[in-house]
């Protein structure tokens, strides 16, 4: 009998120091000052949201104590990965969907999507991470379908601007050809037909290599990626 009262005891003492931790920390995201418009920044402001919803709304310590965490590491400059599959116990059927998708973000992260879309691709992690947290759950359907069109409204909007970029560099490509086969009136190509092309070709090259510079490189094409893989936000099981 005391065995038990002392067990009890424990558990209820280290219940409220894991409380008094959370709040603290959700305490500090709520208290944030947040200003400027980059990926991190922004991040930061959606994890908060979300903090602060999970634990007025929902009265979900645990998830609000993440989001916390999440929010006051991005305002410090240090994003936090999307959240790993491998610390949630989802549903196998929505798993293969998931994975796509965390996948998808991540080479969108790669080619840029933080530099050249700081808001969207802010709003694509935090709603992936609703996402898998919601599925989770798996009671708020509602829920359920917002995170995951947020998330897929965002993506989508990267991906239109790389199509953009794309046909620029395309266009620039085929024009500066056009304009390098063009003959000057009077002149004979047949001498040096073959370094004719081995030019155009090179000059094309070139300008190729220009274009994409200007309009992808503009668009953070190829940047590293912004978020540190070993962060320390894998989630206790």
């Amino acid at each position: 009998m005391l065995v038990g009262k002392v067990l009890v005891g424990a558990r209820t003492l280290a219940f409220g120091v894991f409380i008094s931790a959370c709040s603290a920390d959700i305490d500090s995201a709520r208290k944030l000052v947040l200003e400027g418009e980059d990926f991190s920044i922004l991040l930061a402001k959606n994890y908060r949201e979300h903090s602060i919803f999970e634990v007025e709304q929902m009265y979900d310590w645990p998830d609000a104590f993440r989001y916390a965490r999440k929010a006051l590491a991005a305002s410090e400059g240090i994003p936090p990965p999307p959240e790993s599959l491998a610390d949630w116990h989802l549903p196998a059927t929505h798993v293969p969907r998931l994975s796509h998708a965390r996948a998808r973000l991540i080479t969108a992260f790669k080619q840029g999507f933080a530099l050249t879309d700081p808001a969207q691709a802010a709003t694509a992690q935090s709603s992936f991470d609703c996402w898998v947290e919601q599925l989770e759950e798996g009671w708020q359907v509602s829920h359920i379908k917002q995170c995951r069109a947020a998330f897929e409204a965002a993506l989508d909007s990267w991906h239109a601007q790389q199509i953009t970029v794309s046909a620029i560099v395309t266009s620039r490509t085929a024009d500066v050809m056009n304009a390098g086969n063009a003959e000057a009136p009077g002149y004979d190509h047949t001498a040096d037909e073959d370094d004719g092309i081995c030019e155009n070709e090179s000059q094309a090259e070139s300008v190729t290599r220009s274009a994409a510079t200007t309009d992808a490189g503009r668009a953070g094409i190829l940047i590293k990626v912004p978020f540190t893989h070993n962060s320390g936000f894998g989630r206790s099981r």
